[in-house]
């Protein structure tokens, strides 16, 4: 019986993840750069009769454009960095096979700096009672197929397809 070893991260991913990271940096800088174009233009517009107004209008500006501002460094591209450090690491990394019966569980980790991960149990592996698989990769792994994985770190790199009776 042959089996299909199916990859869950190729080179490709890196660049695909560079150009995201790119478009929600410069989402950022320019969601910054409108933010203050409103706050120099609310002072520009500012007369002595309404400053107290024009001050309140633009410390709201300041302040939404800010969170959003920080939202953006904050969640969006430093985990798109992260994901492409988890790839690299991933893609570099020495890879060690692991045979057995694979169950998905909805046990979800999120590491502090880290990416998210979804664990996945394995039966009938010598030394291996679970492995970690990166929560964007998760539709990719098809755990009632597999029959072995390929693990770097401790992360599902790759694995392969074969039928129920293969495992025995």
């Amino acid at each position: 019986m042959e089996r299909h070893v199916i990859e869950l991260y190729s080179a490709d991913d890196i660049p695909r993840l560079k150009k995201k990271e790119r478009r929600y940096t410069a989402a950022a800088v320019i969601f910054g750069v409108l933010t203050f174009a409103v706050c120099v233009l609310f002072c520009i517009l500012s007369r002595t009769y309404d400053q107290k107004r024009m001050l309140l209008y633009t410390i709201c500006a300041s302040t939404i454009g800010g969170w959003v501002v920080i939202s953006l460094a904050h969640f969006a591209v430093a985990e798109v960095r992260r994901a492409i450090a988890h790839t690299k690491a991933v893609l570099e990394g020495e890879r060690n096979a692991v045979d057995g019966k694979f169950t998905l569980t909805n046990e979800r980790l999120l590491v502090k700096r880290g990416v998210s991960m979804v664990r996945v149990n394995v039966a009938g592996a010598p030394r291996v009672t679970s492995l970690q698989l990166y929560d964007k990769k998760r539709s990719l792994f098809n755990a009632a197929k597999a029959v072995r994985a390929y693990s770097v770190h401790g992360f599902i790199a790759a694995y392969e397809e074969g039928e129920e009776d293969a495992r025995n």
